[in-house]
C-alpha cells in the first residue's frame, strides 16, 4: 500500500511539473512584456490623435490578439507580430519599428522606399528659371546658400519665371530649404506642423532666415531679394518627391502665381517621429500633419499636383501654363 502511494505521488508530481512547465512556455517572458509594454505606451500618449483614439476604443480587441500573438515568446523578436497587428488594428499604415540594424521589423514594410525617378527635362527658353534642389547632405546652412546661389546665377541671367523641381527629393534640411528658397516662396508664414491638441509649429520665412515654431533655424548671409516680387513659378513633383520634399512642397503649396505639375508624391507627407526602445530598436510614428500657408490640413499621406495628374511630368502644360511659346 504505502509502495502504491510512493508511486502515485510521483505520478502526481510529474504531472503538476509537466503543467507547470507548459504555463511557463505559454507565458511570455519579462523582457519582451517590457518591450511590448513600452511600445504600447508610445503608440497611447504619443502617436497622431486618431491612431491613439483607436488604440483606446478597441484596447480589448487588441489586448486578446496580443494574448494570442505572444504565447510563450522569450524573445523580443517573438512579439514582432503582435506589434505589426496593432499597427493594423489601429489603422496606421505608416509606422515602423527598425532593429538595431537598420531593418524594419513590424508596420509599414515599405517605409524606406523613397525611390529616386528618372528626371527628364527638356531645355527650356533663355527667359525660364531651372532650380533643382540639392539632394546631397550638406549642411543646413550650406543647403541654404546653394539654393540661393542657384537663384541669384539665374536671375542675373534675365529671367521671367521659375521651374522649381522637386522629383527626386528625398532628404535634406527643411530648415535649410525653407531658408535658401525663402526669396521664391515669400516672406512670412509658410505652413505648420499640426500636432496632437491643435498645437501647431508654423514655417517662416523672414529677412534672410527660416523659423519653425518661431525659433530661428538657419540664416543666409547677405540674403537676395528676386528681381521679380512674385514670379510664376511651375513646381513638379512625382512619386519620387518623399519626406522633406513633400514638407517642402507644402510649402509652396497655396503661394500665389503658383501652379504644380506630374504625380502624386511618395506618401510620406507628414513629420515622423522616432522613440528609442529596447535592444537598439527604434519606433517611428506620425508625429504631426502638414498645414499649407492658408493654415488648411494637407491631404495624407500623399500630395497632389494641381489638375490632371499624370505619372511623369507632361513639359507641354508647363511650357503653356508658364507662356513659352513654340
Amino acid at each position: 500500500m504505502k509502495r502504491f502511494l510512493s508511486i502515485l505521488a510521483i505520478v502526481m508530481l510529474t504531472f503538476s511539473c509537466q503543467e507547470t512547465e507548459e504555463k511557463i512556455e505559454e507565458t511570455i517572458s519579462p523582457e519582451a512584456e517590457a518591450f511590448l509594454n513600452e511600445f504600447l505606451q508610445v503608440v497611447e500618449n504619443d502617436f497622431l490623435d486618431s491612431y491613439s483614439y483607436n488604440y483606446t476604443i478597441k484596447k480589448s480587441q487588441i489586448d486578446q490578439a496580443i494574448s494570442d500573438l505572444t504565447k510563450g515568446a522569450r524573445k523580443i523578436e517573438d512579439i514582432y507580430a503582435a506589434i505589426d497587428k496593432v499597427f493594423e488594428l489601429i489603422g496606421d499604415e505608416k509606422g515602423y519599428v527598425v532593429n538595431s540594424r537598420g531593418e524594419i521589423v513590424a508596420g509599414d514594410k515599405n517605409a524606406f522606399d523613397c525611390i529616386l525617378g528618372q528626371k527628364q527635362t527638356p531645355s527650356l527658353p533663355k527667359n525660364i528659371a531651372y532650380l533643382d534642389i540639392p539632394t546631397s547632405r550638406l549642411t543646413p546652412e550650406d543647403l541654404a546658400i546653394a539654393i540661393q546661389d542657384q537663384i541669384r546665377s539665374r536671375e542675373l541671367e534675365g529671367t521671367d519665371a521659375w521651374i522649381i523641381d522637386l522629383r527626386s527629393l528625398t532628404e535634406g534640411s527643411f530648415e535649410g530649404m525653407l531658408a535658401g528658397l525663402g526669396p521664391l516662396l515669400g516672406e512670412g508664414v509658410l505652413g505648420a506642423f499640426f500636432y496632437n491638441d491643435n498645437k501647431k509649429e508654423q514655417w517662416e520665412y523672414v529677412n534672410g532666415a527660416s523659423f519653425i515654431g518661431g525659433v530661428q533655424k538657419v540664416t543666409v548671409p547677405n540674403a537676395l531679394e528676386v528681381l521679380s516680387p512674385l514670379p510664376k513659378v511651375a513646381v513638379l513633383i512625382d512619386r519620387s518627391t518623399c519626406r522633406e520634399g513633400e514638407q517642402l512642397f507644402a510649402a509652396i503649396l497655396k503661394r500665389p502665381n503658383t501652379q504644380s505639375f506630374g504625380n502624386t508624391t511618395a506618401g510620406r507627407a507628414f513629420l515622423e517621429g522616432q522613440q528609442s526602445l529596447a535592444e537598439g530598436h527604434k519606433l517611428h510614428f506620425v508625429k504631426a500633419l502638414l498645414m499649407d500657408r492658408e493654415n488648411s490640413l494637407t491631404i495624407f499621406p500623399n500630395l497632389h499636383p494641381d489638375g490632371f495628374s499624370s505619372v511623369t511630368v507632361n513639359f507641354d502644360d508647363v511650357f503653356e501654363w508658364l507662356g513659352v511659346e513654340d
